[in-house]
């Protein structure tokens, strides 16, 4: 026989699973930031110079046309603002937008101001 307050355990249980779930997935995208509500992924990349983001801009949407994944970008001269939404009606990120956010690290810089895009990441188009 189950106890009433075991169930509320259980309960516990699964959202303390959920968020060290999500923070273990979080910390394999670093420089990006989570917001909670709405869910998503955001991050701001910064560049020397307008090159630099035209570059970036190009090897990200090359990006989405492979994985299929849209994030919300707007620019400016010399940086770039994502935002990776979680799909709807979703607390968590999937693995696929996670995927994503990993890979755009691989050729964004870090936010320092002196970095450069030297994309040695190239979107294998086969």
């Amino acid at each position: 026989m189950l106890v009433p307050w075991m169930s509320g355990i259980g309960n516990i249980l699964a959202q303390i699973f959920n968020i060290t779930e999500i923070l273990r997935r979080i910390a394999l995208v670093e420089n990006w930031t989570l917001r909670k509500r709405p869910v998503r992924l955001e991050r701001r990349i910064d560049f020397d110079n307008y090159d630099l983001t035209r570059d970036f801009l190009d090897l990200a949407a090359e990006l989405s046309e492979k994985e299929g994944l849209y994030p919300d970008m707007n620019f400016g001269r010399t940086h770039v603002n994502m935002t990776i939404h979680a799909n709807d009606g979703e607390t968590n990120m999937d693995e696929s937008q996670l995927r994503y956010a990993q890979q755009i690290n691989s050729f964004a810089p870090s936010n320092t101001v002196s970095a450069s895009v030297d994309a040695e990441y190239h979107v294998d188009r086969s």
